[in-house]
């Protein structure tokens, strides 16, 4: 029989286990809008690091030089970090194979690895921030020669649309199994049952 301490605990996100605070589960909707917030939070990190470096946009010529630099190192950043994560990962792992408290240390690792993958957000967030600091640049400069506001906001869609894509895909492969729940069948069967019924 299920007491309402039982029913209250099984909604409680947080679960104590030992010296461990145990997260439960997310669903697959929650994990992307978390991960959603957290690349919109690198972006906005790297639209004021583009501000700061540019007087505050006073200086157009500091900006696109930030700018260039970001866009210039991108192929070199991306190649040196995933193999970076890939090394990281790789000693991890062969620590919590070799370690005598395997279940320690398989748990540290998966902690760790979990985080590696938001590395990837760093190349998409790293050039559509900057990229909304050079189209409000020129929105209150109307007389800077080229592209206009808007186009730079286009680009900076695009980019940070598929530099989140990218991410979260890679964070997914890494957290499906341990941090991201699934219907049970019995789950999805009383549900499809109470909407036949006409319940929610």
């Amino acid at each position: 029989m299920t007491t309402p301490q039982d029913a209250d605990s099984s909604t409680d996100p947080l679960t104590v286990s030992g010296d461990f605070v145990i997260a439960a589960r997310q669903s697959t909707g929650m994990f992307v809008l978390t991960e959603l917030v957290i690349y919109i939070s690198q972006c906005v990190m790297f639209f004021f690091v583009a501000v700061l470096t540019s007087s505050f946009l006073r200086d157009g010529t500091q900006l696109l030089k930030y700018l260039s630099s970001k866009v210039e190192n991108a192929t070199f950043e991306i190649v040196v970090t995933m193999f970076a994560i890939s090394a990281t990962m790789g000693i991890i792992c062969g620590i919590a194979k070799a370690a005598p408290d395997s279940s320690l240390w398989q748990r540290l690792a998966d902690e760790t690895l979990s985080e590696a993958p938001r590395t990837a957000y760093v190349f998409g967030s790293g050039i559509a921030g900057p990229v909304v600091a050079v189209a409000w640049f020129i929105y209150n400069n109307p007389q800077v020669e080229g592209p206009r506001p808007k186009e730079w906001l286009i680009a900076a869609f695009v980019i940070g649309v598929v530099g989140f894509l990218n991410g979260c895909a890679f964070a997914y492969a890494f957290k499906h199994k341990t941090q991201i729940k699934r219907l049970s069948s019995h789950t999805q069967t009383a549900r499809s049952a109470g909407q036949s019924l006409g319940h929610p």
